[in-house]
């Protein structure tokens, strides 16, 4: 046995032990992992939830803002909300109003009590469109534009609420916000409201987080729509959906490669129409698990997409009304198509006139394949006789295109059983 001294026996154990558990993990507050110099007060991660909707200038520049809807007029600080001014300066000639120009790094805060002009139960216009000619990042929460100092307590959205908020004309320069991933964005929704809230912005290289799972009537309609240095979209978690909530969502964004997961399996009409239409540089698709389709779910869902190669799966036994139509036209790249469809006929009405066998693809999928490469290849089911090839008189490219290698999928093997090219 050996004497030591009893003070380095305690501190020689007790970093014994804390080496032990050196992998262990402890869930402490901010606060306290800088009182203990674990880390930096500017390493925190800032809750922007708690700040003013604020625009923060790039280069020197002013607000513009035109009121739609109704109730007073906003508010903004350029000093961290020590002060507020009314922004009811009118710009000369015009009926919009307009703030004093100021310096580049300028923090203009934002508050107001603004509404959404509503008629029969449906809203027409937006709170207001705010229009900022310099370059400028946009962060903070949007509710304090309807909701004043009380906007962390209210979450309450109306119908069209955020209608076109930063929307750019193609004809003017109003549109230069680069980056809004710290916008906060309210979780509950309502019907378009949302809708081509950032339309045409050319400048938008980051978007806010979108949140909802639960989405409303055309509530991400247009919202990103002609934002041409959007590279990658943001995550849409949503797996219940309404009628039309991403109609051309993304349409025209030229510069888009990445398309978001789209995990619902249940579609409605017009879910996904246009969402990715003029896409150019977007290569891969996203998956599309849905079973259940509605009329008009993927119309244009990808036209225009002249980069896209291999199209998503498209595992549904039963189609809709123009479900597929123009899904894929002028994707001058697509060489590949799998489709499992085997029923284009229960859905239509009995009062329903056919013409013709090539009637009822043309109803599903008219012109979904006009335009594309010239050789590809289209995994069917073995059990669809019901394709037609190429185009019809009309011009009508509903089937499977001319020139392509088809290939029969047994279901229910997985084996290709036949293959042959159509012609």
């Amino acid at each position: 046995m050996k004497i030591v001294n009893k003070l380095d026996y305690i501190y020689k154990k007790i970093l014994h032990e804390a080496k032990s558990k050196i992998n262990d993990i402890v869930e402490i507050s901010n606060e306290e992992a800088i009182e203990l110099g674990l880390i930096n007060d500017d390493e925190t991660e800032h809750d922007y939830s708690k700040d003013y909707f604020t625009i923060e200038l790039l280069e020197d520049g002013y607000i513009e803002c035109k009121y739609n809807g109704s109730g007073n007029y906003f508010e903004y600080s350029i000093n961290n909300g020590n002060t507020w001014e009314e922004l009811n300066q009118r710009k000369q000639g015009k009926i919009t109003y307009i703030t004093p120009e100021y310096p580049k790094n300028t923090k203009i805060l934002i508050k107001g009590n603004r509404y959404p002009t509503v008629y029969n139960d449906t809203g027409s216009m937006g709170i207001a469109r705010l229009n900022i000619p310099a370059k400028c990042n946009i962060y903070g929460n949007i509710m304090s534009l309807s909701y004043y100092d009380n906007f962390q307590n209210n979450n309450e959205v109306y119908s069209h609420m955020f209608y076109s908020l930063f929307e750019g004309s193609l004809f003017n320069k109003y549109s230069n916000i680069i980056s809004a991933k710290n916008l906060i964005l309210p979780n509950n929704l309502n019907k378009f409201c949302f809708a081509q809230m950032f339309q045409n912005c050319k400048l938008l290289a980051e978007t806010p987080k979108l949140h909802s799972t639960y989405l409303k009537d055309g509530c991400y309609s247009n919202m990103f729509s002609g934002c041409i240095s959007l590279i990658k979209a943001p995550e849409l978690p949503a797996t219940y959906l309404s009628n039309f909530p991403y109609y051309y969502m993304f349409s025209g964004c030229t510069s888009l490669t990445t398309a978001p997961e789209l995990p619902a399996t249940i579609m409605t009409t017009e879910c996904y129409m246009g969402m990715f239409a003029g896409c150019i540089s977007l290569t891969i698709a996203p998956e599309l698990p849905a079973t259940t389709l509605a009329d008009s779910c993927y119309y244009s869902m990808f036209s225009g997409c002249t980069s896209l190669v291999k199209a998503p799966d498209l595992p549904a036994i039963n189609l809709k009304s123009m479900c597929y139509k123009e899904m894929f036209m002028n994707c001058s790249s697509l060489n590949y198509i799998k489709c499992l469809a085997i029923n284009i006929k229960d859905y239509l009405p009995s009062n329903y006139i056919i013409s013709g066998v090539n009637d009822y693809p043309k109803i599903c999928s008219s012109n979904w394949v006009n335009n594309v490469s010239l050789l590809g290849t289209f995994i069917k089911n073995s059990s669809m006789n019901d394709w037609p090839i190429g185009a019809d008189s009309n011009e009508y490219y509903s089937g499977i295109p001319a020139g392509w290698t088809v290939k029969e999928l047994d279901p229910d093997t997985g084996e290709i059983v036949n293959e042959y090219i159509a012609e």
